[in-house]
């Protein structure tokens, strides 16, 4: 993966300031290889915690958005993580119930079903997380987005979604190993052995398909 950062519209700049007032610098375009953002793989997962950092109010800054100020509380989420020996932290909202990771969204499989956090717990619109909710709807796998709380993460297949995270399965959330990291320990029920018309679906549908226990989930 490569982020892109295009360079600053200099004219626009010099329109704004005079021109003894304009700094002597120069901007620079660079590209950087990041490699998996959350690293572990698909028939393995990384292992995550419940943060004690909460997701911002709904009536103090808009989650929804991707602006700069709400960066603050996904670096506080992620440091803490790492800092205690995990790779992700997963942020509830101010009511308790289950909100997303520092900077991905998260689905669980429940009784068969794929469950989301709704947008209203503080949960960002992700392109990721939309993706894998058509390609569910268009293969009649049932979704609901409602809250759920917490305990819900406890032994209960999970996945990270995001643009950096891809589709990222979770092993473990507070070192209670979840039911994905119990499939993976099967070669006949990883990832890897789904059907190949489900592959060709969708990535997100292939792990989906593991976190069935290799039947489809909704059935």
């Amino acid at each position: 993966m490569a982020l892109l950062h295009p360079p600053a519209d200099c004219a626009r700049l010099r329109r704004t300031w005079r021109q003894s007032d304009w700094p002597s610098h120069r901007v620079l375009r660079g590209k950087l290889s990041m490699g998996k953002y959350l690293g572990g793989s698909e028939d393995v997962g990384v292992d995550v915690c419940v943060s004690s950092w909460t997701r911002l109010a709904p009536n103090t800054l808009p989650s929804m958005a991707k602006a700069g100020a709400n960066y603050m509380n996904s670096q506080l989420i992620k440091m803490e993580a790492v800092l205690n020996g995990y790779v992700e932290g997963i942020a509830l909202d101010v009511n308790g119930y289950v909100s997303e990771g520092s900077g991905e969204n998260i689905f669980v499989v429940r009784n068969g079903k794929l469950l989301t956090p709704p947008l209203g717990n503080s949960v960002l619109s992700g392109i990721t997380r939309d993706s894998v909710t058509r390609v569910a709807q268009d293969l009649s796998i049932r979704l609901s987005s409602r809250s759920f709380p917490r305990t819900s993460l406890h032994c209960r297949r999970g996945f990270f979604t995001g643009t950096a995270a891809e589709v990222t399965p979770i092993r473990s959330v507070d070192k209670s190993q979840s039911a994905m990291a119990r499939l993976a320990r099967s070669p006949r029920q990883s990832a890897k052995s789904c059907s190949a018309s489900l592959m060709a679906a969708s990535r997100p549908l292939q792990l989906a398909y593991a976190c069935s226990g290799g039947q489809k989930v909704g059935a």
